[in-house]
């Protein structure tokens, strides 16, 4: 029978410190950021009607600003949630009064009698 496990406050935003992001994540600002680029310069010669390859430059370009600016969207982020966690785990230990550990409790506890309305 599984066997459920219930953690204080505490434990649950202090995080897993082993954790590593994926390898498709850390890799995909690599291929998303010049496809998006791509794509845009695509579009920018599909709409004026020029032939796809005028501005072959511009592929380029268009590729390397969109992988620069979702690195940057990427790091702001980052920074960001781990400000934010940051706040809530100093938060949650310094008043570990305000967020007492869950009671055990079985589902048949937790659920109203169901009675048919008509």
């Amino acid at each position: 029978m599984l066997e459920c496990v219930i953690l204080s406050p505490q434990k649950l935003i202090a995080g897993d410190p082993d954790k590593v992001q994926s390898y498709v994540f850390e890799k995909m600002i690599w291929v998303v950021g010049p496809t998006i680029g791509s794509g845009l310069q695509f579009c920018h010669n599909y709409c004026l009607d020029r032939p796809y390859h005028a501005g072959i430059h511009r592929y380029f370009f268009y590729s390397v600003a969109c992988t620069a600016i979702m690195f940057g969207i990427r790091k702001y982020r980052r920074d960001y949630y781990s400000y934010r966690d940051q706040v809530h785990q100093h938060y949650v230990l310094t008043h570990p009064e305000d967020f007492p550990a869950p009671e055990k409790k079985k589902i048949a506890e937790k659920w109203e009698p169901w009675v048919p309305i008509r």
